[in-house]
């Protein structure tokens, strides 16, 4: 599932132009690079996890 509608609808909010499929797609390759290189998440002010492939399966269809 993609939240294509709430994204282009933040986008407008903040008066940028959007594109919630583009924005899905470079998160996909965000998180998949992170997780082949050992990147971490921020999950809270000092709370940091490596992102696993597990991360990947949230961006599924």
């Amino acid at each position: 599932m993609t939240r294509a509608g709430e994204l282009d609808e933040i986008g407008a909010l903040a008066g940028m132009a959007s594109d919630g499929i583009t924005a899905h797609r470079v998160a996909v390759w965000g998180y998949t690079n992170a997780s082949v290189t050992g990147g971490r998440a921020w999950l809270s002010a000092s709370s940091y996890e490596r992102v696993s492939t597990d991360y990947l399966g949230l961006f599924a269809d």
